[in-house]
């Protein structure tokens, strides 16, 4: 925590839970900082792993809702992938008020409607989209720059 927040200067982090609410006490204490915990993730072939458990109990939901306990600061967030719609429905119904990071759009396919609709319905405290690779690999050539501008246009019109 401190080689995160002291010296490298991170706002927030992004944090596995597996290790258990205690041992994550050194991220969630400084109540200026923000800790995402992973949750349901965008990665091919993690829900092996995030779905264990029952079918309407999986690993991912209990996750989240170990998240909303854990830090008296308000400064704890889920980190839930955007091409898992209906996982963040149940996560969303066991912890709206959770800040959320949402990756997986542009180039692993998430989509940001559904999930737009889902923040709306639930009337969930929000979330920051994440798109990294559809930005950073658009081109490799000379048009980098103005590649990912356009790229960034682009996806800036879809949330609006």
């Amino acid at each position: 925590a401190r080689a995160l927040f002291d010296v490298l200067k991170a706002d927030a982090i992004t944090v596995q839970p597996y290790v258990g609410g205690a041992a994550l006490e050194p991220f969630y204490r400084r109540p200026e900082r923000g800790v995402f915990v992973l949750c349901a993730t965008s990665n091919p072939g993690a829900e092996t792993v995030q779905e264990f458990g029952s079918f309407d109990h999986p690993l991912y939901l209990e996750i989240a809702k170990q998240a909303t306990i854990w830090s008296p600061h308000d400064n704890i967030g889920l980190l839930m992938g955007t091409t898992k719609p209906s996982a963040l429905e149940s996560v969303l119904k066991v912890a709206p008020d959770l800040p959320l990071l949402l990756p997986g759009g542009g180039t692993q396919g998430g989509g940001t409607t559904r999930v737009r609709q889902l923040l709306h319905q639930y009337k969930a405290f929000g979330g920051m989209f994440n798109f990294s690779r559809s930005v950073l690999y658009k081109s490799s050539g000379k048009d980098f720059a103005e590649a990912a501008r356009q790229e960034v246009m682009q996806l800036r019109a879809t949330l609006q």
